[in-house]
């Protein structure tokens, strides 16, 4: 056997043994064997569209329930404004064919850590989140930012990975913003002026910086 072809064996035993570790809810263990795998796969099998980011996140998904995610110092409205402009930049999919979402997941200061582009919402939502976890940098992240509407999934999907700060260029739904406020998540709105509007976990974000959304 080839060296490469080691290097591709060895990355999928990780992926597997990582699949397995969260099932058994090993995070700490998961996240390793994946940043493992990550480093063994060559480039396409690393790459957020393909199948691997989207069944990690699935997997990681599947076997956890929504909690308060933990608390980070304030957002500022000018980074939302940031991270609101690089996920428009971003968007070769929906460039090429107008038809896709695009998802960001940014860490401190306005850096990405993991990116998806996808027809469906949720299949752009699960390629960031399972490209930041692949790259064993989920724990950074600090906001998930996406082009479509936030709904109840999107706002669970979050809460799953642990991210506490939602934000979009489109009003959320009602259920969104009520399961936000249940479990004390951040919920925004960067209009096209552009202006922040906090529907949600007011503590999330710079207070002085944003409007607060009438209740």
């Amino acid at each position: 056997m080839t060296a490469p072809s080691m290097a591709i064996a060895a990355g999928l035993l990780a992926v597997v043994l990582g699949y397995l570790a969260i099932q058994r809810g090993r995070q700490d263990e998961a996240a390793q064997l994946l940043g493992r795998a990550w480093q063994l796969l060559p480039d396409p099998a690393r790459d957020p569209d393909t199948v691997w980011a989207d069944l990690m996140a699935n997997a990681m998904l599947s076997c956890r329930v929504p909690e308060p995610p933990a608390l980070f110092p304030p957002l500022p409205a000018a980074d939302l404004v940031e991270m609101a402009r690089l996920l428009a930049e971003s968007q070769a999919l929906h460039r090429a064919t107008r038809s896709a979402h695009a998802v960001m997941i940014f860490g401190d200061c306005v850096e990405i850590v993991g990116r998806g582009e996808d027809v469906g919402r949720h299949n752009a939502l699960d390629k960031a989140l399972g490209q930041a976890f692949l790259r064993g940098r989920l724990p950074e992240a600090r906001a998930v930012v996406l082009t479509c509407r936030i709904n109840q999934d999107a706002v669970r999907r979050a809460l799953l990975a642990g991210v506490g700060v939602l934000v979009s260029i489109s009003r959320p739904t009602a259920q969104a913003v009520l399961m936000a406020r249940r479990f004390g998540a951040g919920l925004a709105l960067v209009t096209a002026e552009p202006q922040v509007m906090v529907f949600s976990g007011e503590n999330r974000f710079t207070s002085s910086a944003c409007a607060t959304s009438p209740r």
